[in-house]
């Protein structure tokens, strides 16, 4: 899994035209990084703690639905008004599953898909119902609910079980066994490029939650590569890392969509998991434990800093970020 998206990536990469990675920008960002600001950074949005079991279970099902917040065009932002609070993107969905399953007082958190319908999804929205691709949502979760009942004796725990410690095998069992999380684009090239961003984030959230014990404790954790989403490259392009070509910029920054698998895209994707690569084996100079699955949720932590301010991401609607 990690080596075929290592070797499309860069195949990619090396033929470049849209995206380049500086390397001098990349090395003086791993200069002023810090061990501190690595240690521990959980990319688990969580309010209430929860047994192992039933967050490792609630990770899975809010990863099925864990794609593409930003608004339609004339749409404000979808949010949800939690406690006072307002919450938006990947952090209010994971929280609006976890207050419906609080306030229905349901025993699991695959109660959540069970006969699950386009209603019942709205209803965990809260009031606003401003939030893109809600007919692809409820899809991949009955699919899942469907695939986990035929394959899997209506448990992730089983898939748990079965990937046996292995954080990749994990991820494969889900690219094989869930077509939402068959993650891959062809380049005009002819090129079969591979990602695995949402298949590869649920160990990774099982890790950082477990903090290593029991049901998180993945052995082979550093074989995750980046996963390559629109906040990441957006990050890295902040601090100069990516950089865009003129007209690429123009189209990023004007707001307009960039369709999904084609180059521009597959170029944004692919060079962000170079880039990561390429942070990940400087970085390992002085801070030796470092692996891309920590870079990628300390930068997803970077495009929350609200007194940073970032370069428009770019804009394409799919169902893989």
């Amino acid at each position: 899994m990690q080596e075929e998206i290592l070797t499309s990536t860069q195949k990619i990469v090396k033929r470049a035209k849209f995206v380049k990675i500086n390397v001098g920008k990349a090395k003086f960002f791993c200069s002023q990084t810090k061990e501190s600001d690595l240690i521990r950074v959980s990319s688990v949005p969580n309010d209430h703690k929860w047994p192992e079991e039933k967050m490792s279970e609630l990770i899975f099902i809010f990863n099925c639905v864990n794609f593409s917040y930003w608004p339609d065009k004339g749409k404000d932002i979808w949010n949800i008004n939690i406690n006072r609070n307002s919450y938006h993107g990947s952090i209010g969905l994971f929280r609006a599953l976890e207050e419906f399953l609080i306030n229905r007082k349901l025993k699991s958190p695959l109660d959540l898909i069970n006969n699950i319908t386009e209603n019942k999804f709205l209803e965990i929205l809260g009031n606003n119902k401003n939030l893109p691709m809600i007919k692809e949502r409820v899809f991949s979760l009955i699919e899942t609910d469907k695939i986990l009942k035929t394959k899997f004796n209506e448990s992730f725990l089983n898939l748990l079980k079965l990937a046996d410690k292995s954080a990749v095998k994990l991820t494969n069992l889900l690219i094989l066994n869930f077509p939402s999380y068959n993650d891959f684009s062809i380049h005009s090239n002819g090129t079969k490029v591979y990602f695995y961003k949402r298949a590869q984030l649920i160990p990774k959230m099982v890790f950082d939650y477990t903090n290593r014990k029991d049901l998180g404790d993945f052995r082979d954790l550093e074989k995750l590569t980046l996963f390559a989403d629109y906040k990441l490259p957006q990050v890295l392009n902040k601090f100069g890392i990516l950089e865009y070509s003129q007209n690429l910029r123009k189209h990023i920054f004007s707001g307009r969509e960039i369709p999904k698998d084609s180059d521009q895209e597959i170029e944004i994707r692919a060079s962000t998991i170079q880039a990561g690569e390429l942070i990940k084996r400087e970085l390992q100079k002085r801070i030796p434990w470092i692996t891309s699955a920590h870079l990628d949720t300390y930068f997803w932590q970077i495009s929350k800093n609200p007194s940073l301010i970032l370069p428009p991401h770019h804009l394409t609607r799919t169902i893989y970020y």
